[in-house]
């Protein structure tokens, strides 16, 4: 009816131009499991969200259906169906010939879409899986993969959507990466234990604490006074120093580079009818 609707844990929407969501359906009808959709609190094998029911073609559903929603999480329980911080909208599909080499095979999907988008998925009534894709808005572009092996599905997602550098050595061991770190001698501390404990360590992060009031691109030169010193001194062991930019600044007059952003027109706002402001 165009008016505001809210969608349960977001802020009332405005659906100016009526309802303008879409979904598929795209079924694996010989496939044995399904992998993807990260990054979520799942089994590598994905569970179903639904099942068919005896001598129907209705669904019953067994779990929340698998959202892409991009959210910054800080607490979760293990049974959620919503995304961790990030959304890939590709599904695999593997074994018994799903894909177009017999048994064994692999197939995929990649559902291009940047809108809110849910997908359930069910064993189907003669075999397979079927994953039902629903977006809240935007338009249908949808990319079969055809494989026939699990190795050329995803060559042929590198081959559509570009493959990641090769990452350096180091960013491949373990990493330690906890929210609250507010110092240098926090920091040095934890270093230290890892030499104590023998702990193999590799990066040590740093959260948004090392900014000035949760600025990004400052620095806070009380609690954090020397960091490149910090870096040189666990450097020699193997380890880096990182520090987070999230791709967000704080709403602040005061913050200069929020400022120039905001008089430069460059920040996302929402529409009107919702006061206009930042985000």
């Amino acid at each position: 009816d165009g008016g505001p609707a809210r969608f349960g844990d977001s802020a009332a929407d405005s659906r100016p131009a009526g309802c303008t969501a879409l979904g598929a359906d795209v079924a694996f009808p010989a496939a044995e499991q399904v992998y993807g959709l990260p990054e979520r609190v799942a089994p590598l094998a994905l569970p179903m969200t639904a099942r068919l029911r005896a001598f129907s073609a209705a669904l019953t559903r067994q779990r929340e259906p698998y959202r892409l929603f991009n959210l910054d999480v800080f607490r979760y329980d293990r049974s959620t169906g919503v995304g961790l911080y990030g959304s890939l909208p590709f599904l695999l599909a593997h074994g018994g010939g799903a894909g177009s080499g017999g048994a064994g095979g692999s197939a995929g999907v990649l559902w291009l879409s940047a809108a809110d988008t849910y997908v359930d998925l069910w064993r189907g009534g003669g075999g397979g899986v079927v994953s039902h894709w629903l977006s809240e808005g935007g338009g249908m572009d949808v990319v079969l993969l055809g494989g026939p092996g699990d190795e050329d599905v995803v060559r042929q997602l590198g081959a559509l959507t570009g493959t990641p550098p090769l990452p350096p050595l180091w960013s491949l061991g373990y990493h330690q990466s906890h929210w609250n770190v507010k110092s240098q001698p926090q920091l040095e501390g934890i270093d230290a234990n890892a030499d104590r404990l023998g702990w193999p360590l590799d990066g040590l992060w740093l959260d948004i604490e090392h900014a000035q009031g949760k600025r990004y691109f400052t620095w806070d030169g009380a609690a954090f006074p020397d960091p490149r010193g910090m870096a040189a001194a666990i450097e020699p062991k193997g380890r880096r120093l990182v520090a987070i930019a999230d791709p967000h600044l704080r709403a602040a007059p005061e913050y200069d580079i929020y400022a120039a952003a905001a008089n430069a027109s460059l920040l996302v706002r929402p529409p009107p009818s919702r006061g206009g402001g930042d985000a």
